[in-house]
């Protein structure tokens, strides 16, 4: 749902969701010998992931400006991992 303001459109939003999983490898013939890797699976702690951002459209142009900020940060052992991640994009949107 947008929010008209003279000859802009405002859509906000925002989403916190929850990730986690297994991630699995394989080492080159030769690598194994210089990392001690004792398992090819690793799993991945949960950690959760929040996302804010705004559509603004100019309606007269049909230009849409997007951004976004997303910040992830982890639990327990992974407890030094955080991400922060800006955009901004842009589109001209036909009538």
């Amino acid at each position: 749902a947008g929010i008209p303001v003279k000859a802009f459109q405002l859509t906000p939003y925002a989403m916190v969701n929850m990730e986690s999983g297994s991630a699995s490898f394989d080492f080159d013939t030769g690598y194994n010998t210089y990392i001690p890797v004792t398992d090819t699976v690793v799993n991945i702690e949960p950690f959760t992931v929040s996302t804010v951002g705004t559509d603004l459209l100019y309606t007269p142009w049909g230009l849409s400006l997007g951004t976004l900020y997303q910040a992830a940060s982890a639990k327990k052992q992974q407890s030094g991992y955080k991400l922060v991640l800006i955009t901004l994009s842009w589109h001209f949107r036909k009538s």
